[in-house]
């Protein structure tokens, strides 16, 4: 398929007033530009029953929490993690998805501020996660998903597998928009080569995140690093993977779907066509995000009913 036409537009919209690069600037800096172009691009205005921000408990500190209510009772939870490489992205940044799924799924979210690389370098973001998660159950009971976009679905397929592996209390669904699941896959091949530049997010942006998160030391095929290469995903949670077609992590997306389903795993596997990453964050821009969010709410509301 062609670029979509607004995804078109934004693009040239960006090269005529180009931003600088994160891994030219300051982290601090880098936080705040992408926090600026969420709040430009993506309408936060969408009505929830309430919102309250707190911190959950845990060994290596409090970890910031929001909470998202929908109108009516909540008839389930679904634990989200922002993406943004691990480095980039907050609570705000991801706020008008959030509220988004709570009003339409009509299930309580809770977004996860979890520590950034790379003053909290790997594990800690995973650590943070898995804690929420955790808390969440026993909280709130175990008719719960778990979600992410980018680099949080990676959080959410490792969250996903864990629970698996240990037989513990597993999510009804794992919602991975555009997910990271492989920080050492091949930059030369697939899609990560074909748009290794000039689709927003870039192949030397994810080089870049990679290693303010993961360092030197750390072996590619950790499946907290790369959960595509988990070769047993038998009992892992059912999937909705959502990929864009323009965007360079795509690929890895669509194989884990496919690995799911040899492994008889239920799963739901959408290929936005035209799109780029992180195309259901971009709602002010993008008419396709909207859609693209109330289908995965659709799929978490039946998962949590």
């Amino acid at each position: 398929m062609p670029l979509d036409p607004f995804v078109g537009v934004m693009l040239e919209a960006m090269k005529a007033a180009p931003q600088p690069k994160l891994n030219d600037l300051p982290i601090a800096a880098g936080r705040e530009m992408y926090r600026q172009m969420s709040v430009m691009l993506d309408d936060n205005s969408t009505f929830v029953g309430a919102v309250k921000d707190f911190a959950v408990d845990a060994p290596d500190g409090p970890i910031p929490v929001r909470e998202y209510r929908p109108l009516g009772d909540p008839t389930g939870t679904l634990v989200w993690f922002h993406g943004g490489g691990f480095v980039i992205g907050d609570l705000d940044t991801h706020d008008g998805l959030c509220r988004r799924l709570c009003n339409s799924a009509s299930v309580r979210v809770l977004a996860v501020d979890y520590r950034l690389a790379p003053e909290h370098g790997f594990p800690a973001a995973l650590d943070d996660c898995i804690r929420v998660y955790e808390w969440a159950v026993a909280s709130y009971g175990a008719n719960i998903a778990v979600g992410g976009d980018s680099a949080g679905g990676n959080l959410a397929a490792v969250i996903a597998q864990r629970q698996a592996a240990t037989r513990g209390p597993a999510p009804r669904l794992q919602v991975l928009c555009c997910p990271w699941l492989d920080l050492f896959a091949d930059p030369n091949q697939g899609a990560h080569r074909e748009f290794a530049a000039g689709f927003v997010l870039e192949q030397m942006t994810l080089d870049w995140f990679r290693d303010q998160y993961v360092g030197k030391g750390y072996d590619p095929k950790d499946p907290a690093l790369a959960p595509l290469g988990v070769g047993d995903l038998s009992g892992v949670a059912p999937a909705y993977i959502l990929t864009a077609e323009f965007d360079p992590l795509r690929d890895e997306g669509r194989a884990y779907a496919q690995k799911l389903k040899a492994a008889g795993r239920p799963v739901t596997y959408v290929e936005a066509p035209g799109m780029i990453h992180n195309f259901y964050c971009m709602t002010r821009m993008v008419p396709a995000g909207p859609p693209a969010l109330e289908a995965i709410a659709k799929s978490v509301a039946h998962a949590l009913k």
